[in-house]
């Protein structure tokens, strides 16, 4: 494999799984900063797990450029912002801060 870049453009392929993140970050009621401070650690274990173990859990272990960084967290914002819904909990920039209540426990109107 060669040690170019492929992820080099600010959206790629893989910018439709972060939006799809953040459609369910958004649902699951996570405020802006949750989402803004989970993408950003993903992001950096992503880097170090690409040097790490280059090909271990990636298709491609390239680097991302920094511009395909940023894509990635506007994808994910872009897709929070669409499914927000009302469920954020009293504070749209923080919303919900347990998150395995957000993840574990039904939503209301469920059962």
């Amino acid at each position: 494999m060669s040690a170019k870049s492929v992820n080099n453009k600010m959206f790629d392929r893989f910018s439709i799984v972060h939006a799809g993140l953040g459609v369910w970050a958004g649902s699951k009621g996570f405020g802006l900063i949750p989402v803004l401070i989970g993408h950003t650690v993903w992001e950096i274990f992503e880097a170090h797990a690409k040097k790490a173990a280059p090909g271990a859990f990636y298709p491609f272990a390239s680097p991302d450029d920094l511009s395909n960084s940023v894509g990635d967290t506007l994808a994910m914002l872009l897709g929070w912002s669409f499914s927000l819904n009302d469920v954020l909990k009293d504070d749209p920039l923080v919303g919900e801060t347990n998150p395995l209540r957000l993840i574990l426990a039904p939503q209301e109107g469920e059962k």
